[in-house]
């Protein structure tokens, strides 16, 4: 029998050795260190000291800015450095990018000096190409070459900012046509008048054209003015491209709302399968679009506007083929009477304030956390992205709400007996679901926060508002229940009550605003 010995678990042979610890111990703490990126590429040493003290957050000014609750992440921002291109230089473009980054902050914090973004592009370009030719593995046209990949891959995504937000956020605007539509269309289904479907079909059809045509103009003549008052005048240099994208994406606004209004009417004749369609072919046409035109063809952020505006375009002609077959004729357009238009009014306004309360709100949210400091704003950034995640799941609530009660609350065989069911059904569900939502939601930042960030400040803050999160989860999909029979009320005191059951971070409030009105409502 050998005698005892000390054997090392962490080699097969049982012998020690420092790489193995080593190992060991960068696995232990979860976190992959890109020292390849750091030090294999040919900067100067300095630089590559400078990198990687940053990306362990040992700059010495990081400790001044933690005591004042900023963390490094607003001098420096590094997660991991990969470049997969085989080329030299593209491994010194990161290194030299965030060194002249720090070089401006440097000099605009202790020589009071800023540099244009014209000129930090030139001192970007130039020590690129310095660094490049001492190495020795470059030429002028392949910096140049590198230069404009990089500035063109960034500015696509800078242009996409703005531009996107004007084209999405002001959509928003026009939500009310999609709940004019299912509540009007939902409740003349339930009197089994298939004239006044028709009827308030045609008119909001003009409606959604109009103010499509609208859109259309006002992007034509004021888009880039929109622009240049969202982006501010420090990057007026953005405007032009993002121009181009919003012009090209307002082609489409007439055939988007003239969509929404046959997917809401379709909706409202508990038909789902022709919008359903009309989706999935309209994101295939904008995914092949944006392979296409954007990556073999090259045509850059047009390309990715022209791939969206088809695929829109596309989605409006089916949702009105898929009402023509259900025996409507959608392009049969009526102008309102002033009656008419006072009654698509009264239901869009409450919406209208709504949504545009809810984009203050949650503009104030995100200008609350930004000022609060780098780990609040990135612990909000991620529990917001969850949250919208999580809350759509209860959405159709509200939607099988608008569709179903109208018959039973208005229709020629009305049951309030079942309407009240109803009710307690969709609550019931929203309550389940929201329990359900609750502890997958709350769990994944709770149990599995690395999933989003490494960082143990920001998981921190992410942990301090897990209570609050669980119960705006918990609490949404059975509002979506009463929203949307609150929804049905033609009155607008009831319509106004509807305003609290959309802000859903004070839960308590808007649930003891809207049991009642519900209540009354239905007659219980």
């Amino acid at each position: 029998m050998e005698p005892d010995r000390m054997r090392w678990k962490l080699r097969k042979n049982g012998t020690f050795d420092s790489r193995s610890l080593y190992f060991a111990l960068r696995g232990a703490n979860g976190v992959h260190f890109p020292w390849k990126s750091i030090w294999g590429a040919k900067a100067p040493q300095r630089v590559s000291f400078f990198v990687w003290t940053a990306t362990w957050g040992r700059i010495l000014t990081c400790d001044n800015l933690m005591r004042r609750g900023e963390g490094g992440g607003a001098l420096i921002w590094v997660e991991e450095l990969v470049w997969k291109h085989e080329s030299g230089v593209w491994n010194l473009v990161p290194l030299c990018l965030m060194w002249k980054i720090w070089k401006e902050r440097n000099s605009r914090i202790f020589e009071d000096k800023a540099s244009s973004m014209d000129q930090l592009k030139g001192a970007f370009v130039n020590a690129l190409f310095d660094w490049a030719r001492v190495s020795g593995f470059t030429t002028t046209i392949l910096v140049t070459e590198v230069v404009h990949s990089v500035y063109a891959l960034l500015l696509r995504l800078l242009f996409l900012w703005p531009a996107t937000v004007v084209c999405d956020y002001m959509s928003y605007s026009f939500m009310f046509l999609s709940i004019a539509t299912s509540n009007m269309v939902a409740t003349a289904l339930a009197r089994k008048d298939k004239n006044e479907v028709q009827h308030h079909i045609s008119i909001l059809l003009f409606v959604g054209l109009a103010c499509g045509c609208l859109m259309l103009l006002f992007t034509k003549f004021f888009g880039a003015w929109a622009l240049t008052a969202f982006t501010g005048p420090n990057n007026a240099h953005l405007v032009p491209a993002a121009n181009t994208y919003v012009q090209i994406r307002g082609l489409a606004w007439p055939a988007l709302l003239v969509g929404w209004v046959a997917q809401s009417a379709s909706l409202g004749m508990k038909d789902s399968w022709g919008p359903l369609k009309a989706l999935a072919v309209a994101s295939a046409v904008n995914g092949i679009g944006d392979i296409v035109l954007c990556s073999f063809l090259g045509y850059g952020i047009a390309g990715a506007a022209w791939a969206t505006m088809a695929s829109q375009v596309i989605a409006g002609y089916m949702m009105i083929e898929a009402l023509n077959k259900k025996g409507y004729n959608a392009f049969s357009i009526s102008i309102p009477s002033p009656d008419e238009l006072l009654t698509v009014l009264g239901l869009a306004a409450p919406v209208f304030i709504t949504m545009m309360s809810k984009v203050a709100f949650y503009s104030l949210l995100i200008y609350f956390a930004t000022s609060i400091g780098t780990y609040t704003m990135a612990a909000h950034q991620v529990m917001i992205q969850t949250f919208v995640m999580c809350t759509v799941w209860g959405a159709p609530l509200s939607q099988t709400a608008q569709t179903f009660m109208p018959e039973l609350i208005y229709g020629v065989h009305r049951s309030l007996e079942k309407a009240r069911m109803l009710l307690k059904s969709l609550v019931i569900i929203g309550a389940i679901l929201g329990l359900l939502l609750g502890i997958v939601g709350t769990s994944v930042p709770w149990l599995f926060p690395k999933i989003f960030t490494h960082d143990q400040n920001v998981i921190q803050e992410m942990h301090n508002v897990l209570i609050p999160y669980f119960m705006a989860l918990a609490i949404t999909p059975p509002t979506y229940s009463l929203e949307g029979t609150l929804l049905l009320a033609e009155t607008s005191c009831k319509s106004h009550v509807y305003l609290g059951c959309q802000w859903k971070y004070p839960v308590c409030l808007s649930y003891s605003g809207a049991v009642p009105s519900i209540m009354e409502f239905v007659q219980i």
